[in-house]
C-alpha cells in the first residue's frame, strides 16, 4: 500500500492525494495512483510519504529502477520512517538480489531508531531466507519476539519462520508463551503452532487436524489454510475430496501476493488436476532467486517425477 503512517508534510492537498492514491493502489489502479502522486509531487517534491507511495506503486508495476530512485529519495527525506526501507527490501527480493538486500537492510539497522522495528527485522529474516545462509535468522527471530506485541499475526509469522528452520522445539516454546491460552483466537494460535510442530515431527494426522482448528479460529490468517492445503496435496487420504483445493483458494484469497499461497495453489492444481500451467509455475518458482529457499525446494520437489517403487 503506498504510504503509511503520519504524513511528513502538513499540506492538506498532498496528504489527500496520498490517501487517494492508497485507495487506488488497493483497487490495483496503478496508473491512476501514479498520476495522482506525480501531480501532487510536482507541487510538493519534498513530501516523504508521497515519494514512498510512488515508489511502492512503481514496485507493483515492475518498474524497479524508477521505484528505487523514489524510495531512496523518501529515505533521505525521512530517515526514520520504516516504510521506504521495507519497500526496498521487497524490491531486492523481487529482483533476485537477496544478498544485496541483506547488506542494505543491515546497514539501515545500524541506526538505533530502526533497529527496534520488528517489521524491518522480519524483512531481514526473509532476505536471509532467500539466500543459502540461515545462521543469522534465529537471533533475529528472538529479537523480534522480545520487541513485538505478540498478537495473533506476530505468533503466526514467527511460527512460519521456526517451521522453515525445522525447529519443533522453538514452536512448542512459542506456543507456551500464548496467554491466556483459552480465548478462541489464542487457542487457534496454539493449534497452529502445535500443528506446525506435528508436521515437522511426521504426525501428519495431528497436523491436519490442528491446521483445521487454526483455520476456523483465525479466519484472517493465511498460514493455516495454506499449510493444510499443502499437507493434503501430499496426503490426500487425510482429507475429504476437494478440501485441499478449497483450503488453497482460501489462502490465496487472504494473501494473493504471498509466494507461499501461490506455490501451494499451483501444487494442488498440479497434483489434483494434472494442470500443466501449474507445473510450469512450480518450475519457475523452483528457480526464483528472490524466493525463500524453503519455497524453492518445495516447488522443486513438487515437479520431480515420483521415485520408482523399491
Amino acid at each position: 500500500m503506498p504510504g503509511s503512517g503520519a504524513p511528513a508534510d502538513p499540506c492538506a492537498a498532498i496528504d489527500a492525494a496520498v490517501a487517494d492514491a492508497r485507495d487506488m493502489f488497493g483497487r490495483r489502479h496503478l496508473e491512476e495512483a501514479e498520476r495522482t502522486l506525480r501531480q501532487a509531487l510536482r507541487e510538493h517534491p519534498e513530501h516523504a510519504e508521497g515519494r514512498h507511495g510512488l515508489g511502492v506503486v512503481l514496485v507493483a508495476a515492475g518498474r524497479y529502477d524508477e521505484a528505487a530512485t523514489e524510495l531512496f529519495k523518501a529515505q533521505r527525506l525521512d530517515p526514520l520512517a520504516p516504510g521506504p526501507y521495507r519497500a526496498m527490501a521487497q524490491l531486492y527480493l523481487l529482483t533476485g538480489r537477496p544478498e544485496e538486500g541483506v547488506r542494505f537492510l543491515g546497514r539501515c539497522l545500524d541506526n538505533p531508531a530502526l533497529r527496534t522495528t520488528p517489521a524491518l527485522l522480519m524483512d531481514l529474516v526473509d532476505l536471509h531466507a532467500a539466500t543459502a545462509e540461515t545462521a543469522d535468522i534465529p537471533p533475529l527471530l528472538h529479537a523480534v519476539e522480545r520487541l513485538s506485541d505478540l498478537n495473533v499475526g506476530a505468533f503466526a509469522d514467527l511460527g512460519r519462520c521456526w517451521y522453515e528452520l525445522d525447529d519443533a522445539a522453538q514452536l512448542r516454546r512459542l506456543a507456551a508463551r500464548v496467554e491466556p491460552p483459552d480465548t478462541p483466537k489464542n487457542a487457534g494460535v496454539i493449534a497452529l503452532l502445535g500443528a506446525l510442530a506435528a508436521d515437522l515431527c511426521g504426525d501428519a494426522a495431528a497436523a491436519a487436524e490442528g491446521f483445521r482448528r487454526a483455520a476456523a479460529a483465525l479466519p484472517e490468517i493465511w498460514l493455516p489454510p495454506e499449510r493444510l492445503a499443502h499437507l493434503l496435496a501430499r496426503r490426500p487420504e487425510l482429507g475429504r475430496k476437494g478440501e485441499a483445493a478449497e483450503a488453497a483458494r482460501r489462502a490465496e484469497a487472504l494473501a494473493p501476493g504471498q509466494p507461499d499461497t501461490r506455490i501451494t495453489a499451483a501444487l494442488v492444481r498440479c497434483t489434483e488436476e494434472g494442470d500443466e500451467g501449474a507445473r510450469r509455475d512450480l518450475r519457475v518458482a523452483a528457480q526464483g532467486p528472490g524466493v525463500r529457499m524453503t519455497l524453492r525446494r518445495r516447488a522443486a520437489a513438487a515437479v520431480q517425477p515420483p521415485s520408482p517403487p523399491s
